[in-house]
């Protein structure tokens, strides 16, 4: 499905676009064992495309347990214009050296090339190709799907599709979710939950998990001095301003008007949601402007009694990519652990 024609936009998603390309993944945290690589060519409904698999050869002959290795879809970022299939490699190879689990990536297709609904069907076909015969070998008992930020809808989007098509998943990672590109700017939407407030969480473990997000995020709080604090806050509130010109760009340029309520391209409006989805782990950061999109899914699973967890982390936007290192690291293990337990 291809995009009306705008200037404007395809030459700045096409500087975004050359951007990604150019920009690597982090090297950290690193991984333990050695991690295979290979190119894929991944068919959909809407042609070919391209996809890369991560795989821990050692990991894989450490589960004694496990007659096949799980398999996980990790989804990019990118706003939906953005097509940096490696900017989260570092992500997909730690979590094959410590999972033991096979990772695909699939390069799906963005804006303003194409237009919604083409990535969220990519990722689904993408899904299905893994589990058809000889595709990845034999069929995983564990299958999960995860990402940051557009990189967790599509995930959050697979798991609708996958339920819908009777796939059973076995778990969920989103990490700063954007749940509803329906605002003119970021924020949790009249589709979604009024998010749960932080004062509460803080006062009373989440009852599905027995965890606190705030206890989990205690150890990484900065101390800033008063005399900064004020430089901070003027920093942030113009960082802010960009992000949400971004986001209100990357939405204008991907999903049309009349398509920004649909509970594909805004799971927060999908009524059945927290039916569809599996074991979840919401990643938020507190600097994120749309960290209350992930707060009120949080919301809605544990209104509906659904296991998850909510883990709240002292960053912005998609951490596990642009965050400080004690950060990144203590997020993306504990994507490798919430990987473990399931």
């Amino acid at each position: 499905m291809s995009s009306s024609f705008r200037p404007d936009r395809w030459i700045l998603a096409w500087v975004l676009q050359t951007r990604s390309r150019m920009t690597g993944a982090s090297s950290f945290p690193l991984p333990s064992r050695p991690v295979e690589e290979r190119q894929v060519t991944i068919p959909t409904r809407y042609g070919e495309m391209s996809g890369l698999i991560y795989r821990s050869p050692d990991a894989i002959a450490a589960l004694h347990s496990r007659s096949t290795p799980p398999l996980h879809i990790q989804l990019h970022g990118g706003g939906l214009i953005g097509r940096a299939i490696r900017e989260d490699e570092h992500v997909s190879r730690f979590l094959a050296s410590e999972t033991g689990a096979i990772i695909l990536a699939p390069h799906f297709h963005a804006a303003p090339q194409v237009s919604f609904p083409v990535a969220e069907h990519q990722c689904f076909d993408a899904l299905k190709w893994a589990l058809s015969a000889g595709s990845m070998g034999r069929n995983p008992d564990r299958i999960t799907v995860g990402g940051g930020g557009t990189g967790a809808k599509l995930a959050i989007n697979t798991a609708q599709l996958a339920s819908e098509g009777r796939i059973r998943l076995s778990g969920l990672i989103a990490t700063t979710p954007v749940t509803d590109v329906s605002l003119p700017t970021p924020g949790a939407g009249a589709g979604s939950v009024p998010p749960m407030s932080r004062g509460k969480n803080a006062e009373q473990p989440d009852s599905s998990t027995g965890s606190s997000p705030s206890a989990q995020m205690s150890g990484f709080e900065p101390a800033a001095e008063d005399g900064v604090k004020g430089k901070m806050l003027e920093w942030r509130e113009k960082k802010d301003d960009l992000f949400e010109r971004l986001f209100d760009f990357a939405a204008e340029s991907y999903v049309p008007d009349e398509d920004r309520m649909d509970p594909l391209a805004s799971p927060a409006f999908d009524l059945s949601l927290v039916t569809k989805l599996p074991r979840t782990l919401i990643q938020v950061g507190a600097e994120d402007p749309i960290a209350d999109q992930g707060r009120a899914l949080a919301s809605r699973l544990a209104k509906a009694r659904k296991p998850h967890t909510l883990t709240e982390y002292p960053a912005g936007h998609v951490f596990t990519v642009h965050g400080k290192e004690n950060i990144m690291e203590a997020a993306i293990v504990e994507q490798v652990r919430f990987i473990q337990s399931l």
